[in-house]
Parts: structure tokens; sequence; C-alpha cells
């Protein structure tokens, strides 16, 4: 009879672990993006940071250039 009430369970630990999963990696994605941004502002790169914006192979050139990780 508790096999129903652990599998929601399960289900729903599962889905909140998810959900902190995503949360963390759009976080950890904003600070990659600001200290790019960040460092494209201190090298007077400011037409790289409008291409990164919206190139995302660009965007990753330049992580690796910066060794932004």
């Amino acid at each position: 009879m508790c096999g129903p009430i652990i599998v929601t369970e399960a289900r729903e630990i599962l889905e909140d672990g998810i959900e902190i999963g995503f949360s963390r990696g759009e976080a950890e994605g904003e600070n990659k993006l600001s200290a790019l941004f960040r460092a494209l502002e201190e090298a007077g790169r400011k037409d790289d940071a409008f291409k990164a914006a919206s190139d995302a192979g660009y965007r990753q050139k330049l992580y690796k250039e910066f060794g932004i990780e």
C-alpha cells in the first residue's frame, strides 16, 4: 500500500532536484556572461560584447580567449 506514496514522493524529490539544478545552471551562466562582459569592457572591446550577445559560437571563443570557465 505504501508503493504509490513512495513513488509520488520520489517524483516530487526528483522534480525539486531538477528545478534546483536549472536554477543553479542559470545563475552560473549569468555569472559567466557577466564576467565576459566585464573583461570585454576592461579591454575596450565594446563591439565584441555586442557580437557575443547574439552569437553563441563567438561567445564561446571569447570565453576561451579570456580564460572564463
